[in-house]
This record gives C-alpha cells, sequence and structure tokens, in this order.
C-alpha cells in the first residue's frame, strides 16, 4: 500500500484521481459510490462489515442488496440493525432461511422487531 494513504479518505481521493475528464460534485458522488460498492463486495469480512456498520452508507443501493448476498453473520447482523436499512429489505430478509442466524439472539431480535414496529 502506498505510504501515503493513511485513510480511507486518502485512498477515496486517489482512485478518484485516476479518472480523466472534469470533476464536479457529480463527478465525485459517483465515484464515491462506486467506491463503497467495491468495498461493500471486499473479500476481507472486516472490510464488508465496517461498510455494513456505518450509518452515512447508501442504505438502498449498497446495503440492501448486500444483504441479500452477504453469508458472513456478522456482516448480516451489521446491515439487519443499520437504522437506514429500509424496511422492505429487512422484511423480505426475515423471509428468507438465512434469518435463522438470528434464532436465539434475543438482543437482534429485538432491534429487528423495534426496526419493524417503526
Amino acid at each position: 500500500m502506498d505510504a501515503n494513504i493513511n485513510t480511507l479518505k486518502d485512498l477515496l481521493k486517489k482512485e478518484s484521481g485516476k479518472s480523466v475528464g472534469q470533476k464536479n460534485a457529480s463527478f465525485y458522488n459517483k465515484e464515491k459510490s462506486n467506491f463503497i460498492k467495491r468495498l461493500s463486495e471486499h473479500p476481507d469480512d472486516v472490510v464488508r462489515l465496517a461498510v455494513a456498520s456505518d450509518p452515512s452508507c447508501p442504505a438502498k443501493t449498497i446495503l440492501a442488496p448486500m444483504l441479500e448476498v452477504e453469508e458472513n453473520e456478522d456482516v448480516i447482523k451489521a446491515i439487519v440493525t443499520n437504522p437506514n436499512v429500509p424496511k422492505s429489505a429487512i422484511e423480505k430478509f426475515a423471509t428468507s432461511s438465512k434469518a435463522k442466524i438470528f434464532d436465539g439472539d434475543i438482543e437482534t431480535l429485538s432491534i429487528i422487531e423495534k426496526r419493524l414496529k417503526s
């Protein structure tokens, strides 16, 4: 890794700098979204967990689709307890076979129940 990259923001700036053309707010928003999408598909569970736990992560475009394919229990828990995930995504997950991972997990079930009631 580059010695000048100490933060996620530094890495994003480096990745954005590789593109050519006019750089305006729309360009940077698109680059940011693409970058977050790549992180949400990262092979390392810890990276995906960080994405799933971030309340500022785009819920409809990143977290909801991520919930459909994620297999790691900690990452799934972070997604379903993220306050920005759409209720419809949680309802869909609750009817899937993967929902059984929370059987007996009273804390997580309580959080999900509160989300579904809101």
